[in-house]
């Protein structure tokens, strides 16, 4: 058996031990135990492997830890572990196992930094600020390398925010601290004061634009020559968001790739940190999601149709006021149009319905609720995706929406978002 398939095996096991420890709390208060001899075994049986996995910890020296926490099942053993070792989970199951132990009774927490150190690592501190950003919609952002002036510590995060919002930086900073992230890695400043801004794609700001009727949009774009545009209004939006999703075609990658190595990866599709100075959209406004190359077919000078490669941007509104997601939709849209990068509007029909189900993070099989169901529903789509994956054949199975759901970081189904629901669920995060 593979280490990978061992490994998924072992943690699904956990997590089913979890989620029939839940189903046994919660009825705890109907259910009195005849048999307390049974209960004192189990307490023993956990107290051993706890101890074993201590002592296997310490003999080999490796970056993991028993995880002590008052909120999570006593019969579970939590093992937190450095991320950067993968083999980790592997090992300690495999030893376990080897001394006759219920791999079951093990639930295995990645986390970014060695135990009793702060997390250094740049890119990873990139990544959780600007994952935290994004999810609790903070009008700051993190500023991209291109835009940092050429005497800046490229070995420090950078993040800005909007004048009238300095209280976001106690928001991150409590962040921050909760997340053992070294404070000293991350520098705070209010908007423009410590990137370089490129200039506007258009002759007007975005800010401005906005603000426009749309008979001075429609203005601007016939003296640009661009009579033949779709005008977008914030009631257009709100209908489209109703029934799916609106990418943005852009040109090919037209800018320098940021490491020689990712020339092959970013020839068509752009950067994450490129599409809001590409576009001219404010990043403490909007999130720009990647949702890679989409080939189309486009009439050339000759006139002959030709297929071509685009890259395809989904543009997200920072906001949960549904009129203001659609105002801001609606002036994004039309503000694209005037970049040189714009191409056409794709619109993403699949897997939406004219009255969509409420989406929830973590709702795997798209039930309006994350629980326990959807962490297994994962893991079963996983380890054996031709009956639980997108195609699988179980009645219930992973969907487009369900996976797009469970993707809790956005890089891709893996075990570490079936573990990010279940933290989630115990309030671990």
């Amino acid at each position: 058996m593979k280490k990978t398939n061992k490994y998924i095996a072992a943690v699904m096991a956990a997590v089913m031990t979890v989620a029939s420890s839940a189903a046994m709390f919660a009825n705890a208060d109907d259910i009195i135990p005849d048999n307390t001899t049974e209960i004192s075994a189990s307490a023993i049986q956990t107290d051993a492997l706890r101890a074993l996995i201590s002592e296997y910890i310490s003999r080999n020296n490796i970056d993991a830890w028993i995880v002590e926490n008052e909120s999570m099942p006593k019969n579970i053993v939590f093992v937190g572990y450095y991320r950067k070792n993968e083999n980790i989970p592997v090992d300690i199951v495999n030893y376990i196992q080897s001394n006759g132990y219920d791999p079951q009774l093990v639930n295995f927490m990645q986390e970014e930094h060695k135990k009793g150190e702060l997390i250094e690592d740049t890119a990873v501190i990139k990544e959780m600020i600007s994952r935290y950003i994004s999810a609790y919609k903070l009008r700051a952002r993190i500023v991209p390398g291109f835009e940092l002036p050429e005497n800046a510590d490229r070995n420090r995060v950078y993040v800005e925010y909007e004048a009238e919002k300095a209280a976001v930086t106690d928001i991150i900073s409590d962040y921050i601290d909760a997340q053992k992230i070294d404070p000293e890695m991350v520098v705070f400043g209010v908007e423009g004061s410590l990137s370089e801004q490129p200039e506007s794609v258009a002759d007007i700001t975005f800010d401005e634009f906005r603000q426009l009727t749309t008979s001075q949009v429609k203005a601007i774009f016939d003296s640009k020559g661009l009579s033949d545009r779709i005008i977008w209004t914030a009631e257009k939006a709100s209908q489209e968001m109703k029934h799916g999703r609106i990418d943005v075609l852009l040109e090919a990658n037209p800018f320098p790739v940021s490491s020689p190595e990712l020339v092959g990866d970013y020839s068509v599709c752009w950067e994450q940190e490129r599409f809001g100075a590409g576009l001219g959209l404010p990043e403490v406004l909007f999130d720009f999601k990647e949702n890679g190359t989409t080939t189309f077919a486009m009439e050339n000078d000759e006139g002959v149709m030709t297929n071509n490669d685009y890259c395809s941007c989904h543009i997200i509104p920072k906001t949960e006021n549904a009129n203001e997601e659609a105002e801001l939709m609606a002036a994004a849209l039309n503000y694209a149009q005037l970049t040189p990068y714009f191409v056409l509007f794709h619109f993403d029909y699949l897997g939406y319905s004219s009255s969509p189900t409420e989406i929830v993070k973590g709702d795997a099989n798209c039930d309006t609720s994350a629980d326990m169901a959807d962490v297994v529903l994962v893991m079963q789509s996983l380890a054996n995706p031709d009956k639980y994956g997108e195609n699988g054949t179980a009645e219930v199975h992973l969907t487009a929406q369900g996976k797009e759901n469970a993707d809790m970081n956005g890089d891709g189904l893996t075990v570490g978002d079936a573990q990010s629901i279940q933290e989630m669920l115990l309030s671990l995060n």
